[in-house]
């Protein structure tokens, strides 16, 4: 198994989260400034060139680090082919029978370690009908979404309804190919009425 860029960068990435969880709106800054800060003090315990050199070294390390990690912030994974396959199979025409078309399906960013598939459809005719689908395998989660400004959780939708059972297959993932069935029978049941 070779190393990629994202492997070497987890820690750096796990490093800029933190901060991002203390400081969401600064997180960049602070991390790097604080990672120079760090860095500085090590290197000068062991006495390795003066305080001012170090300190100006680890700075531009750590920016460096900071644009390295931005970038990965960037960068689109793809999306589960098997399960967007699946869905767009199976709700296709269903969606399209009520206004909606296909638009995307991404599969997060390379930086973050949640990989989750993202399908989107919006309405054909109106801008305000958008409605997504977000898997996440390793969560073992499934969640759709419907509404633009009045965001509606299809499963709690369905619980209000009565339809209990589908509603609870929708919440959680498992195979693809499945979840694409519960998809396409949550969203029948919803649209029926």
């Amino acid at each position: 198994m070779g190393w990629s860029t994202s492997t070497l960068l987890r820690p750096v990435h796990g490093w800029f989260f933190v901060w991002e969880d203390v400081v969401p709106s600064l997180y960049r800054v602070v991390a790097v400034v604080t990672g120079a800060a760090l860095t500085t003090v090590a290197v000068r315990v062991f006495g390795i060139g003066p305080t001012w050199l170090v300190a100006i070294v680890a700075t531009l390390a750590w920016i460096g680090l900071g644009v390295a990690q931005e970038h990965d912030e960037r960068v689109q994974v793809p999306a589960d082919e098997a399960f967007v396959g699946a869905l767009r199979t199976r709700v296709d025409d269903l969606l399209g029978d009520h206004g909606f078309a296909f638009h995307s399906a991404t599969g997060g960013v390379r930086a973050r370690r949640k990989r989750h598939t993202t399908v989107f459809y919006s309405g054909a005719e109106r801008n305000d009908q958008v409605l997504w689908i977000v898997r996440d395998p390793k969560a073992c989660t499934l969640d759709v979404r419907l509404g633009f400004g009045d965001v509606r959780d299809l499963a709690a939708l369905l619980r209000d309804r009565g339809e209990t059972e589908i509603a609870e297959r929708l919440a959680r993932a498992a195979d693809p190919t499945a979840d694409a069935d519960a998809v396409g029978d949550a969203l029948e049941a919803a649209l029926a009425s």
